[in-house]
């Protein structure tokens, strides 16, 4: 059984709930990384706040699942949507990583006391701000997620659904096995990879009925993590309960936020435009929370006050950060454009 959900869109066509959703989640993530290690503290915080990083995996999955099945139905051929997908995301991640990297570098002024060597380490690994870890996981995404699609676009069932799961647990296990050193599992997608699958099913075949059921068994594995402090043998010890068998209930978070957007669609233009932000308040909060938010909280001593402080400097800042770089990537359209024409009429003299 389907479930209906309304979807809205935009003046560009855009599904405004994505955005919506995401602005819920980054301003998750500054909460979470404001309040440090007290966040862990708060009453029930793996069913909200620590629904943050899933959440964004999931909508990540929807988003490139809607862009390539577009082209599929098109019958544009797998290895050119391949080159696209790679070529749309890649650089509109790495570009705006790889300048606040450098920032980074320069405060800490180890540019140029690093060799060559520990720079590159450095950089495939995120950096050293909060979530770092989060870029190279995306990456991976963006290079293997093409291929699920192509899977889901031919062949679709619950079946297919609950051997993916089975695959995600597998891949867990032999990370478990082979004792797999915390720093290199923080940096390889296995524990979001079942949250990807997810966000693509459902951008291809919709919520249903099942996936909701589903959630109720999320929730005792998310409770039996959270209040028991135990932990399943074959999934990898660390990162909690965010694991293949939570993600049945972030599912059902995200259908209840796709639904209320309808209802305050008018009041939520705000946060539909951080939701597009998102990652570039993601890349700046980076920076802030390693050098920057300790001066506001040695200023407000209140951890609500200095964490409301913490996540406005970072929300208007990032969306500056992204307005900058709409404005330089429009620039550099731009002068190729001039500069063909230039080409061109050169040629055209000759």
């Amino acid at each position: 059984m389907k479930l209906y959900i309304p979807t809205l869109h935009d003046k560009d066509g855009k599904i405004t709930q994505i955005d919506f959703i995401k602005s819920l989640a980054i301003i998750s993530v500054l909460v979470a990384h404001s309040l440090s290690g007290l966040n862990k503290h708060l009453p029930l915080y793996p069913f909200y706040i620590g629904q943050a990083v899933p959440v964004f995996m999931v909508i990540s999955g929807v988003s490139i699942s809607l862009f390539i099945v577009k082209k599929l139905n098109n019958k544009e051929k797998f290895i050119h949507i391949y080159i696209d997908v790679i070529k749309k995301n890649f650089f509109r991640i790495a570009i705006p990583y790889s300048i606040v990297w450098i920032f980074e570098k320069i405060i800490h002024n180890s540019f140029f006391n690093l060799n060559l060597k520990q720079l590159l380490f450095s950089y495939i690994t995120g950096g050293e701000g909060p979530g770092g870890y989060f870029v190279p996981i995306f990456i991976q995404h963006i290079a293997i997620s093409p291929f699920i699609v192509k899977i889901l676009y031919k062949y679709h069932s619950i079946i297919h659904v609950t051997l993916f799961f089975i695959f995600s647990l597998l891949a867990e296990w032999l990370c478990v096995k082979i004792d797999m050193p915390v720093y290199i599992y923080r940096l390889i997608l296995v524990r979001y990879i079942y949250a990807i699958y997810i966000g693509i099913y459902i951008s291809k075949y919709g919520v249903n009925l099942s996936l909701i059921l589903f959630s109720s068994l999320s929730i005792l594995y998310i409770g039996y993590e959270y209040f028991l402090e135990s932990k399943i043998p074959i999934i990898y010890n660390s990162w909690g309960y965010q694991h293949a068998p939570s993600y049945f209930y972030t599912v059902f978070i995200i259908t209840v936020l796709w639904i209320l957007f309808g209802y305050i669609e008018k009041y939520g233009h705000f946060l539909v435009y951080i939701g597009k932000c998102s990652y570039h308040i993601f890349l700046f909060q980076m920076i802030y929370f390693f050098n920057f938010n300790r001066y506001i909280e040695s200023i407000f001593k209140d951890f609500l006050v200095s964490s409301f402080l913490n996540a406005w400097i970072c929300i208007f800042f990032g969306c500056i950060y992204f307005e900058s770089m709409q404005i330089a990537t429009c620039f550099i359209r731009w002068l190729f454009s001039f500069i063909k024409k230039q080409h061109l009429y050169v040629d055209y003299l000759r």
